[in-house]
């Protein structure tokens, strides 16, 4: 158990069902604000909730201050007692008139960290590969389940290969690559597609001025989700477009794929 007093307790602050275990709501509700809050306060020593697989990102918050991490139970336990400092980081998730600029400056903090300085020469476009779940959301994870079990494309070799015949384009798997090399593989993506869900967060690395493509289910109800990425997009200076996918494991349509990348909408 870390002694208690010696170093602010950060938690992130995240919208109802929310979990920093899953990637959308670490990086937007915990990895953007700490970054924002470590740059700005520069605590010597600070405690941070165990993120499970996302935990590799903490090695890329800014230098110089001492991460302890440490298990939900423990802060649970930790948290009864009212000597606990504790700072509850506001999310990237709120809509709020400063989160573009907030962004902005973690992204232009975060490239530089990673020796990200030039811009692209040519036009790159990463496609997002949903896999199989990693076994920690399997079996520990407070929200089960994640990756190909929830949303799927069974097509997504032949839209890779229609999508090569427009741009430049790469698969893109963020499970299998360091958090450093996933945040510059997406510095040097001009054109982002991918299906609904948590990978198409990482249009926070991309330069403004890129296109991001969802494929959106049918069935995905909610007005919210279903302006998630679009906001978000908009919100980075990106411009958007959506696909059509009949349900949550469909084939997606090739023609309207490609329809969607090479035809950007203005940014009002």
């Amino acid at each position: 158990m870390f002694e208690k007093n010696l170093a602010p307790l950060l938690l992130p602050n995240l919208p109802a069902g929310g979990s920093p275990e899953h990637f959308y709501h670490f990086l937007l509700s915990y990895f953007l604000p700490l970054d924002d809050y470590l740059s700005r306060h520069k605590p010597a020593r600070v405690v941070l909730r165990d993120c499970g697989p996302m935990n590799a990102w903490f090695e890329m918050l800014p230098p110089g201050t001492t991460r302890e991490i440490a298990p939900l139970a423990t802060l649970l336990e930790a948290l009864s007692p009212t000597e606990v400092a504790q700072a509850h980081l506001p999310s990237f998730e709120i809509d709020q008139p400063t989160r573009a600029r907030r962004i902005a400056r973690v992204r232009k903090r975060v490239l530089a960290r990673v020796k990200v300085t030039s811009r692209p020469r040519q036009t790159h476009l990463t496609f997002i590969n949903r896999l199989p779940s990693l076994p920690f959301y399997l079996e520990d994870a407070e929200i089960k389940t994640s990756g190909a079990e929830r949303r799927s494309l069974p097509n997504f070799d032949s839209l890779l290969a229609a999508l090569a015949e427009v741009s430049m384009a790469q698969s893109f798997a963020g499970e299998h690559l360091p958090p450093a090399e996933q945040v510059r593989v997406m510095s040097e993506t001009s054109i982002l597609v991918g299906q609904h869900g948590a990978g198409l967060a990482n249009m926070v690395w991309m330069r403004p001025g890129g296109h991001v493509v969802e494929i959106l289910p049918d069935t995905l109800a909610g007005p919210l989700r279903r302006q998630l990425f679009r906001s978000l997009a908009h919100l980075c200076g990106h411009s958007y477009a959506c696909v059509s996918q009949s349900d949550d494991h469909a084939p997606a349509d090739a023609e309207s794929l490609v329809h969607a990348v090479t035809h950007r909408e203005r940014i009002d």
